[in-house]
C-alpha cells in the first residue's frame, strides 16, 4: 500500500498501483512484499504456506529487483513469460516496483520521523 500521506499528495501513483495490482492479478504480491522486505533487511515471517513454483519465481524476481534491479537477468523475465503474457509481466513489474518503493518509504519514514 502507498502511505496515505503520499496518496493524498499524489493520487496518480495510488491509482496506477491499484491498476497494476488489478492487471497483474497475482496472488503472489503479498509474498513478493515479504521477499522485498527480507531483501531490504526487515525481519519477516515465512509466507505461511507453501508457494507454487510460479509464485516462487515471482518472489525471487521481486527479491532480486529490490536487491539490485540492474542485476536482473533475461532468464528471470523469460521464466515469467512462460506463465504470463507480456502485458501481465509488465503489470507485475509495475506492481513490484510500487511495492519496493512503498517498503523503502516505510523504512525511511521509520528512521526519519
Amino acid at each position: 500500500m502507498i502511505p496515505t500521506v503520499v496518496a493524498d499528495l499524489l493520487p496518480g501513483p495510488a491509482e496506477s498501483f491499484a491498476a497494476a495490482q488489478t492487471a497483474a492479478d497475482v496472488a503472489a504480491l503479498p509474498h513478493c512484499r515479504t521477499a522485498i522486505e527480507a531483501a531490504l533487511g526487515n525481519e519477516v515471517p515465512d509466507h505461511g504456506r507453501e508457494l507454487t513454483e510460479f509464485e516462487e519465481l515471482q518472489c525471487a524476481f521481486a527479491e532480486q529487483f529490490a536487491f539490485s534491479v540492474a542485476s536482473l537477468q533475461d532468464r528471470q523475465v523469460s521464466m515469467l513469460l512462460e506463465h504470463q503474457t507480456e502485458a501481465e509481466v509488465w503489470a507485475f513489474v509495475v506492481a513490484v516496483y510500487e511495492i519496493d518503493m512503498d517498503v523503502r518509504l516505510g523504512l525511511v519514514a521509520g528512521r526519519v520521523l
